[in-house]
């Protein structure tokens, strides 16, 4: 599921509803979705909009992490990281979960340490986010 804000506003409106298709909360396809929005004054004036929204799949959110880890020299969490991606690459998604929840635990451990407080950060923010898309407990 996608969340996004949208807004618009018009010099002698004010603020104006905007409508988007997909729209907020809508089920997003792994890859990319083009979201259209359009607003229309009381005058009738009406204006468009179109963003992107890259939904990836959880084998990509794990590679970006083994990404983030090498780039910050984190090679504790490399081994994990590969074990969960062989484990969703097998469809055992109890193993990849309990890899990457090993490797929240080993990021923690390290935060203001071998990681700065700010990686830590990120590579938490993306863990959590592993687990979600793997629909982890």
């Amino acid at each position: 599921m996608v969340t996004y804000a949208s807004s618009a506003n018009d010099l002698v409106s004010g603020s104006v509803a905007v409508t988007c298709a997909p729209a907020s909360g809508s089920t997003f396809a792994i890859g990319t979705t083009t979201v259209a929005c359009s607003a229309r004054d009381s005058s009738g004036n009406s204006a468009t909009g179109r963003f992107a929204v890259v939904v990836l799949s959880p084998a990509q959110m794990i590679a970006n992490l083994i990404a983030d880890a090498t780039a910050d020299s984190f090679r504790q969490a490399l081994s994990l990281l590969q074990n969960a991606l062989s484990s969703v690459d097998r469809n055992n998604l109890s193993a990849a979960c309990s890899q990457v929840t090993a490797l929240i635990s080993q990021v923690q451990a390290q935060s203001g340490k071998t990681l700065t407080t700010a990686q830590a950060d990120e590579l938490l923010r993306q863990a959590n986010d592993v687990k979600a898309a793997l629909g982890c407990n």
